[in-house]
């Protein structure tokens, strides 16, 4: 148990300490995202609300990571409104080689948003990777989304988002906030 003056001490610090803010990287209706969120969208509409979003959000550059089992085609994307030339594509990938990439993406601090498509994160330290993913996208400035058809429980996962198709996409979950 903390000391006395140690718990008095640390209440001073966090009434004196000017909040911390975080990078808005972007918005969904009446939420904005920040640096470190992790998005997890899920259904068979997934990769056209992803389309939408990085269409909206054209600044954002993204690397785009796909597991073994995916094959979302880059050109379609830019035949959807997307420009390909602030995209960079990864395949074939397993989930924990997916996650170092991510850790090094994330440190060079050059992109605002890392997809991860379709991969089953390991199951043997799921949350220790989720936060230090977390920790990383907050630090490198960049938001991370999990596209995949189920829904997966998974720690630092503030927004879950179901899209089955253009017109039904709704906010399953709102974790630290609501919706407007």
């Amino acid at each position: 148990m903390p000391r006395p003056e140690l718990k008095a001490l640390k209440a001073l610090i966090a009434e004196h300490a000017p909040p911390r803010a975080r990078k808005v990287l972007g918005h969904l209706p009446g939420l904005s995202l920040h640096a470190g969120e992790g998005i997890e969208v899920l259904g068979l509409a997934r990769h056209g609300w992803m389309t939408g979003f990085l269409r909206q959000h054209p600044a954002l550059r993204t690397a785009w990571i796909q597991g073994e089992e995916n094959r979302l085609c880059p050109t379609a994307l830019e035949q959807q409104g997307v420009g390909l030339s602030r995209l960079l594509f990864f395949e074939r990938m397993s989930g924990s080689e997916a996650i170092e990439l991510a850790l090094q993406l994330l440190r060079s601090s050059l992109f605002g948003a890392i997809i991860f498509d379709g991969l089953a994160l390991p199951s043997i330290g799921r949350e220790a990777h989720m936060r230090k993913l977390q920790l990383s996208a907050e630090d490198g400035g960049a938001l991370l989304f999990f596209l995949s058809k189920y829904e997966q429980a998974s720690f630092g996962i503030r927004i879950r988002i179901r899209a089955e198709g253009a017109d039904a996409v709704e906010f399953i979950r709102v974790k630290g906030g609501t919706l407007a």
